[in-house]
């Protein structure tokens, strides 16, 4: 195999210990906690975070750091670190505002760099970016899982922050981030998606920026309430979904609600469904966007659907530099905004349909930030009338009968005004007859069991097993040479994967780049119609020179 031979793969143990992890505890797991009446037995009770990241990361077991209220700041001049990708470890503190991750002021880099192994998390505390940091200071970098968290930073700054960087199926939900949007020499943004795609879930944040999309892998953002001083979400790699948010934008003057664009060698697509997008009324400011740019040659799509914007000079803009042989394509249905203001530059392109002009969107309270719709709205049962069921930006149903015309339909927007949910018919004879019963929500994520990458000389054999049918993405990732916890996606596929017992072997084009001597690993994700998304699954194996 081109002077190669592929070795001992070592799937069956990362199957067993992902497997292993579902249970209360792994032998050897322990309870770490930084400060006094944790709970912990003495040996285990440390002073520092620094030792009790140490200290677990020992030994591949689930271990749990325990923060006592107050700062906890490090030891060294690097931030906090945990990047052992074996070993999972939650980090537990007693609340936002309560326990403080922090820095020295003006230190540089990373508050917090977590890159544990599947099921790693962090919750209850409160990460801050110190005093004039530098050097693309973060309060956050993880490929895990963190939730109930707050992002903040010290008032005084010198440059440009960031609030939490998310990559290889990184999750940020039920979580603030707040950084100040104000000046563009001080420029910020509050959450950042790279490659391996992450997932943002109802989230509150605000920046200059509120999110910043830059992965091929795409990424998910929903149910969230997102304030960019100049924009709200920007996509410019990879397919992007945006569901069920708020977007305030534009404070600073000018700005983008929501928009897609290119990045060198890469194009981003931008899907919105069901955003109520509220700029100032400013001029230079434009609601949903398409632009080719970074590259020429790439092309830009956004579509927007279920939707509403308000306060936006351009509700729609699609435009390229000149010269440019990429495409930038905005497509808007069943969305409410004034279409006189549209407008197009270059390879720029807009489509419409069953797209409204109505003037008063009928906004529970707009002047103090209410968006919700009144009943009276005539954007009330205005959406595509084969939307799905889901979850409202509020976590109400999302398709009900809001203007009790005995249809339940799509509002426009973030917001579902309460109704009459749809109904089913269970009962046989005429139609209308029998039992009639309230749609079922879909809410429960697929689950991957049995993951493993069995070695032959055609490349490794994928086997999983799902709970139901589903879109599966495959990650081939090598590890770079030199670093034990780094690795670089090689490529990626797609497959619709079957409920039960599934096989895949790799492309050919991929099986020729994990013929080179290596170790490798692949992520598995599944996403079911309903758009839910299970966890990330991972596998290893390795390649020796023969």
């Amino acid at each position: 195999m081109n002077g190669t031979t592929l070795i001992r793969g070592l799937a069956a143990g990362a199957a067993t210990a992902l497997t292993t992890l579902a249970l209360p505890a792994l032998a050897g797991a322990a309870d770490y906690c930084v400060g006094q009446n944790l709970g912990c037995d003495a040996p285990h009770t440390v002073q520092t975070l620094d030792h009790a990241l140490s200290l677990a990361d020992d030994d591949a077991d689930a271990d749990k750091i325990l923060l006592a209220a107050g700062v906890h700041m490090p030891g060294n001049g690097f931030g906090f670190s945990y990047t052992r990708e074996d070993a999972p470890v939650e980090i537990v503190g007693q609340g936002a505002g309560e326990t403080i991750i922090g820095r020295a002021n003006g230190a540089t880099g990373v508050v917090l760099r977590l890159e544990g192994g599947p099921g790693t998390s962090i919750h209850d505390v409160t990460i801050r970016v110190p005093e004039n940091a530098t050097n693309e200071p973060r309060a956050l970098s993880t490929n895990n899982l963190a939730h109930h968290i707050a992002v903040d930073e010290h008032p005084i700054q010198v440059g440009q922050r960031f609030g939490v960087d998310l990559y290889e199926g990184g999750v940020l939900e039920d979580s603030t981030v707040s950084l100040d949007g104000t000046s563009a020499t001080k420029d910020t943004t509050a959450v950042r998606v790279f490659d391996g795609g992450g997932s943002v879930r109802r989230v509150t944040v605000s920046a200059r920026t509120g999110v910043y999309l830059y992965g091929e892998d795409g990424a998910t953002v929903e149910r969230s309430r997102i304030t960019g001083s100049s924009d709200g979400v920007r996509a410019y790699r990879g397919v992007n979904t945006l569901s069920n948010s708020l977007i305030l934008f534009g404070s600073s003057g000018d700005g983008t609600g929501i928009g897609a664009s290119t990045a060198a060698g890469a194009g981003g697509t931008l899907n919105a469904d069901g955003v109520t997008i509220v700029g100032p009324g400013l001029p230079w400011t434009y609601g949903a966007t398409a632009g080719v740019y970074s590259d020429p040659t790439v092309n830009a799509t956004l579509n927007l659907t279920n939707s509403v914007i308000r306060g936006a000079e351009s509700p729609l803009y699609a435009a390229s530099n000149p010269g440019a042989t990429g495409t930038a394509t905005v497509t808007a249905s069943y969305s409410d905004y004034d279409p006189s203001g549209n407008l197009t530059d270059e390879n720029g392109s807009i489509s419409e349909s069953n797209a409204s002009n109505v003037g008063d969107a009928g906004f529970a309270g707009a002047a103090a930030g209410d968006y919700h719709l009144l009943p009276g709205s005539p954007l009330v049962d205005a959406g595509d009338p084969g939307t799905a069921q889901g979850l409202d930006l509020d976590g109400n149903p999302l398709v009900t009968d809001g203007n009790h015309d005995g249809s339940a339909r799509r509002d426009l927007g973030a917001f579902e005004v309460p109704g009459p949910l749809p109904s089913q018919n269970t009962g046989g004879g005429e139609q209308g007859s029998g039992q009639q019963l309230p749609q079922v929500l879909d809410t429960q994520a697929p689950l991957i069991t049995g993951f493993r990458a069995t070695p032959t000389r055609r490349g490794p054999r994928l086997r999983y097993t799902l709970s139901e049918a589903a879109k599966v993405t495959i990650r081939v990732q090598r590890a770079v040479p030199g670093s034990r916890t780094r690795y670089r996606t090689i490529g990626t596929l797609t497959r619709n994967g079957a409920s039960g017992a599934n096989r895949t072997r790799l492309s050919a084009r991929l099986r020729k780049r994990v013929s080179r001597p290596g170790r490798y690993r692949v992520r598995i994700t599944a996403t079911d119609s309903a758009g839910n998304r299970s966890a990330r699954r991972t596998a290893r194996f390795r390649v020796a020179a023969s």
